[in-house]
């Protein structure tokens, strides 16, 4: 008798124990399944996508450009934005691009003179030897993927109807004042901007810096 009652203490404990078991499998299943659903809801709000558009009011390129040789001239200046819409999604930066109004270009330094004004700048700058505004009055920038952690937006630029993947370094996004900026530098060579100085003596540099500066605002 005394080994059958220890036997069926046994059998009662592990009875109770799987009971337990399975109550305790079913209460964890239902909250995983809550911090799923939960989980699916945050990532349901962060990929909601919606879109700013530019303000061109208040966005610009500025470029500079250097010239070496016996000399060393530094030109730059602004360039208007005509037009751009980006994409966001969550914090990110998803799509869009911006257009440039290639004939705004506006030199603000001041390595000019009477006999060499600013005006002769542009008039080379916008002429068949550079950028042949004339015939692409515009430039363009689409965007295809964004670096978070880089802080990197990477995309196509066209300039004088040549697109090459170029790469905005810097970005910084303001969410207060909607203000997005980053630095872009490209080799001219790429886009048929292949001027040289008819001194062997002066060189023009291939590559033209650019600091892109939007303003964004509600679609």
């Amino acid at each position: 008798m005394k080994r059958v009652s220890v036997f069926a203490t046994v059998a009662l404990s592990a009875a109770f124990l799987v009971s337990c078991g399975d109550g305790g499998n079913a209460e964890t299943a239902n909250h995983d399944n809550h911090d799923h659903d939960k989980s699916d809801e945050k990532t349901e709000q962060m990929a909601e996508t919606k879109t700013v558009m530019v303000d061109i009011e208040n966005s610009m390129v500025m470029w500079e450009g250097n010239m070496t040789g016996a000399k060393t001239y530094n030109h730059f200046g602004n360039l208007m934005v005509s037009e751009g819409k980006l994409e966001m999604t969550g914090d990110a930066i998803s799509g869009g691009g911006f257009v440039i109004d290639m004939t705004s270009i506006t030199p603000t330094d001041s390595a000019y003179s009477e006999e060499h004004p600013a005006s002769d700048l542009v008039g080379h700058l916008t002429s068949a030897d550079f950028f042949d505004v004339e015939n692409h009055p515009t430039a363009e920038f689409s965007i295809t993927s964004y670096d978070a952690e880089a802080h990197t937006v990477t995309g196509m630029l066209n300039i004088r109807g040549n697109s090459n993947e170029e790469t905005i370094s810097d970005v910084m996004m303001d969410k207060e004042s909607g203000k997005i900026s980053g630095m872009l530098t490209f080799d001219r060579q790429k886009y048929d901007v292949a001027w040289s100085h008819p001194l062997k003596d002066m060189f023009l540099s291939d590559d033209i810096k650019v600091e892109v500066s939007l303003m964004t605002k509600e679609g």
